[in-house]
């Protein structure tokens, strides 16, 4: 058998690496979001979901407003306000990670965050 058959396709300790540039673009849907909590769920697959949330007190449906007889606003009959009770939970995105993609995910964002705490004296 010839050495070349033996040999590992590893780059030696010694070699001069070689550039690959990588771009980025944002997606013409691209857009940052505030997050309350992360909902975390599977499927069948064995993917990870990560729903992220923003948690919000509901905006009236509707008010009923108490005008003079000029037409100018007085007040509110907050009684008659009709609304959601509770809390709205809206769901932002759903970012979907193999197995092997939250893997690396989860050892970035805790590198990241020793990095962080580290920074700030934490």
């Amino acid at each position: 058998m010839s050495d070349a058959a033996n040999q590992t396709d590893a780059p030696k300790a010694t070699e001069t690496p070689i550039e690959f540039p990588v771009s980025f673009g944002r997606n013409v849907h691209y857009r940052a979001i505030h997050s309350n909590g992360v909902w975390f769920s599977t499927d069948p697959e064995g993917n990870i979901h990560m729903m992220f949330y923003n948690d919000y007190f509901p905006t009236p449906k509707k008010l009923f407003l108490l005008l003079n007889g000029q037409g100018q606003v007085l007040g509110e009959n907050e009684k008659k306000r009709e609304t959601v009770a509770g809390t709205i939970r809206e769901l932002e995105v759903d970012v979907i990670f193999s197995m092997a993609v939250a893997t690396e995910f989860h050892r970035l964002l805790g590198d990241n965050l020793e990095a962080i705490r580290k920074n700030k004296g934490q």
